[in-house]
């Protein structure tokens, strides 16, 4: 009943929940400026209403009527525009910084060889996944464990045997995300990328 009043009163699919505007309301916005907002609002409760969105949301109040908390993860989706992920609790860690906000998940998560060819392509795969690949047939079907690190893109110290610093993804980025399988000695990782806005945000009540 908590999760249900809070997804129908917060994020409603079939009525309006929330506004474009700007935060210096001292300014008045010309005629083009006020269109352009109402253009965007309507685009994204379109992209909104075409992705997977209100079913995330709806999972995410019940994490947060149980557990207290939610981490949705938002990326861009070449089907839908946008494609939203609710890591299940239990398979995951937060961390927060200074200010005491969540700015930092770490996760453990099970997919088959087919899922992380769809998920990352064939071409940024270890040997470990492109043999089973290659194999076909019930290799496709093998589990493995992928670990998935979103966090603030500081800098790195190097092993003490050399100096200086290194960074995973380029300075300019704000924030840094990281996927590779877990207890798998491998070339590379499965992806890293950079974003200058946090690819994920966190449903709590403090």
């Amino acid at each position: 009943t908590c999760a249900a009043g809070m997804w129908s009163g917060l994020t409603p699919p079939t009525r309006p929940w929330f506004k474009l505007g700007i935060a210096a309301d001292w300014i008045e916005l010309d005629d083009a400026a006020k269109a352009w907002l109402e253009d965007a609002e309507r685009m994204l409760y379109f992209v909104f209403a075409q992705s997977n969105f209100y079913n995330i949301m709806a999972q995410a109040f019940q994490d947060v009527a149980t557990f207290g908390t939610a981490p949705i993860i938002m990326y861009e989706d070449a089907q839908d525009v946008l494609r939203c992920y609710l890591p299940c609790s239990g398979e995951y860690y937060l961390a927060v910084g200074s200010r005491l906000s969540v700015d930092t998940l770490y996760r453990e998560f099970v997919l088959t060889i087919q899922q992380i060819v769809d998920m990352f392509g064939l071409e940024n795969c270890p040997e470990q996944v492109r043999s089973r690949w290659e194999q076909g047939g019930g290799s496709l079907e093998m589990e493995m464990i992928v670990a998935h690190a979103i966090e603030p893109n500081f800098a790195m110290s190097r092993q003490k045997t050399t100096t200086g610093k290194i960074n995973v993804v380029p300075g300019h980025f704000t924030w840094r995300e990281v996927y590779w399988l877990r207890g798998q000695q491998t070339e590379a990782e499965l992806s890293r990328r950079g974003f200058n806005g946090c690819p994920f945000f966190v449903a709590w009540f403090d």
